[in-house]
């Protein structure tokens, strides 16, 4: 009869266990951006439980996003706890060369809902979910893993951690803080790459960086350089300003320039000018020429240049008259239009007589880059 008791005992413990489990669930209202551009309306949202090792628990909620401009939310979602993942897959608006380019992508968000309702979806999110989840089940805190990588991440564009923003909190509809540096970073990783290669160089910046938080690939260092180099700004904030107010674009040209002069990442020789002052490719805009002198045009793309050619245009007083081409070699030209080619080198003597002036517009052509254009404006008298 005493061991009644004790079993009858375990069996009340065991009841007020269950029921002390079912008072730890609670029920959260999330809304959010899924961007890198905006996701597309109709585009699928996952959220997932996590446990306290950032391991999913198995419970899942879908929901789409409900606008251009990649807005979802989910009203009512019971969780236990507190910790989820939010995974955005569809097709995004490229603030490179604009529109909605065919095929999707996926990226990640993870997040603690008891600090936050508005939970966003971007690059940053996406690039610091596996050095995240490395850093907590290694023993780190949910807080000190969130900002160890993100300040590592940063650290990967020659910016510093001193700003108080979470990556999920950022957006790139906003003038607010850090906004800039979501923009200046999702457009240089995307470049001119496709839905498949931008995936491919995301996924890989992650592996690279989930156990020591640094980027240790040569490749990925000189590809995201020689982006930040190649990267029309003005095209990416007219592209921004299409879908949102001129207003609501956030300043991000300043950050592309702090990578492109802070960082020791050694960018992909694409072509060299040699560096003479008579080489006419060296000229400041609007410089005025000595036509006593003779001029040169003089360039080289290496073997394995990611440019395929490069196209010159000299535009104005260009006629037989005023402006004299000798070619030596490399350039194949149409009147004053001339090709260089990948692999060769390209050199002319150009020399000037009377009085003019002179538009010359060279446009790089590279199949990893897209399209990049210089002008230089001249004269002589």
């Amino acid at each position: 009869m005493t061991m009644k008791y004790p079993i009858f005992t375990l069996l009340i413990l065991f009841i007020f266990t269950l029921i002390s489990c079912e008072k730890e669930r609670e029920t959260y209202a999330i809304k959010g951006l899924a961007q890198k551009g905006p996701f597309g309306i109709g585009s699928d949202i996952v959220v997932s439980e996590l446990d306290n090792s950032l391991i999913p628990t198995g419970k899942n909620f879908n929901s789409t996003i409900t606008d251009n401009f990649g807005s979802f939310e989910l009203s009512s979602i019971e969780l236990i706890s507190n910790y989820i993942e939010i995974k955005a897959s569809g097709e995004f608006f490229n603030e490179v060369y604009g529109g909605w380019p065919l095929g999707g992508i996926t990226l990640y968000s993870i997040a603690d809902v008891s600090n936050f309702s508005n939970i966003n979806v971007n690059v940053l999110t996406h690039l610091s979910k596996d050095r995240m989840e490395y850093l907590v089940q290694s023993g780190y805190s949910f807080e000190e893993a969130k900002n160890q990588s993100k300040k590592e991440i940063l650290q990967i564009f020659s910016l510093t951690n001193e700003d108080s923003y979470d990556f999920n909190q950022l957006e790139l509809s906003s003038t607010e803080e850090g906004n800039g540096i979501l923009l200046a970073i999702s457009s240089i990783v995307l470049g001119s790459a496709n839905n498949i290669s931008l995936m491919e160089l995301l996924t890989n910046m992650r592996v690279d960086l989930k156990e020591d938080g640094i980027l240790d690939s040569k490749t990925i260092q000189t590809s995201l350089i020689s982006q930040a180099q190649w990267l029309n700004t003005y095209a990416v904030r007219k592209n921004m300003e299409s879908i949102y107010s001129s207003s609501l674009v956030p300043d991000f040209e300043e950050f592309i320039s702090l990578f492109i002069n802070n960082t020791d990442y050694e960018t992909e020789i694409l072509y060299t000018i040699p560096d003479t002052e008579t080489n006419i490719l060296n000229l400041e805009n609007n410089a005025v020429l000595d036509k006593s002198l003779t001029y040169t045009m003089e360039m080289k793309i290496p073997e394995n240049s990611g440019i395929y050619v490069i196209t010159v245009s000299l535009l104005g007083n260009v006629s037989e008259e005023n402006i004299d081409f000798q070619i030596h070699e490399g350039w194949e030209n149409e009147g004053s239009i001339f090709n260089v080619y990948r692999g060769n080198n390209a050199k002319m003597d150009i020399s000037f007589q009377g009085s003019g002036s002179c538009e010359l517009s060279y446009s790089l052509a590279s199949p990893v880059y897209g399209v990049k254009n210089e002008i230089i404006n001249f004269s002589w008298n």
